[in-house]
């Protein structure tokens, strides 16, 4: 009843008789006295101005409940965007006074504090980066936490690519995304070309020409066939199945 002056639900209420008689109850905007209207007395039309609503929007208001902002247009042909529900002290459907305004506050404060949340959760409260133990379930290493949480480049090294394969993974912060960032290539140096091949083929899953018919993921540094097994596969020609 705060937010729109009306109770937002029927409740039955027990009249002088003893009957319990379906209600809707409100604030009225002169006196703040709490009043009431039986269900049956308020008539809910599917035409507010111009606008036709539709049944699910008639259903809604005669449940009291407040339909989100719609725009509605007047008899002489302007449009406004307005909150309707039902009033008790209007014995009428009316627009909700401020009601858009509110929501759009609230609705602008709700991300505001989301985005907080978002950008202080690698944060410590005083705005530093927060110091980080392990990484992807794996401990790091004193110098590897030092590292991350003075906002330097962390080199976690014999990992694991998407194939299985050992690899260095570079850590850091990201001061634009507010949040840790990792990648197969060093991001303070130009890449090497056998790092960029290795997770070209494991990871992004496109070809090299020369290891295109190695059927096993690329190791580390590795630009074409290890082995005799495996140049002789690159080798083969492909031809139709007989």
């Amino acid at each position: 009843m705060r937010e729109t002056g009306n109770l937002g639900k029927v409740v039955e209420l027990t009249d002088k008789n003893g009957d319990k008689v379906p209600s809707y109850v409100s604030i009225d905007r002169y006196t703040n006295e709490i009043v009431s209207v039986p269900v049956k007395d308020v008539r809910v039309r599917d035409t507010v101005g111009q606008t036709k609503l539709t049944d699910a929007e008639v259903a809604q208001l005669k449940q009291g409940m407040a339909l989100p902002p719609k725009e509605i247009t007047y008899k002489n042909g302007k449009t406004y965007t307005v909150v309707l529900q039902v009033s008790a002290d209007r014995k009428d459907v009316e627009f909700v006074p401020g009601a858009v305004r509110k929501k759009e506050q609230s609705q602008s404060q709700t991300q505001n504090n989301t985005t907080n949340q978002q950008q202080s959760s690698w944060l410590t409260k005083d705005g530093k980066i927060k110091p980080l133990s392990k990484w992807a379930k794996i401990p790091l290493t004193e110098q590897q936490q030092k590292d991350y949480a003075e906002g330097r480049v962390a080199e976690l090294t014999n990992r694991l690519d998407d194939k299985g394969q050992p690899c260095t993974v570079y850590l850091w912060f990201n001061p634009e995304k507010q949040r840790p960032n990792t990648s197969l290539s060093d991001p303070r140096v130009k890449v090497a070309e056998e790092s960029k091949i290795q997770k070209a083929v494991n990871n992004d899953g496109l070809t090299n020409e020369a290891t295109s018919k190695v059927a096993e993921p690329l190791q580390k540094y590795q630009t074409a066939p290890k082995n005799e097994d495996q140049m002789r596969k690159q080798r083969k020609p492909k031809g139709p199945k007989m």
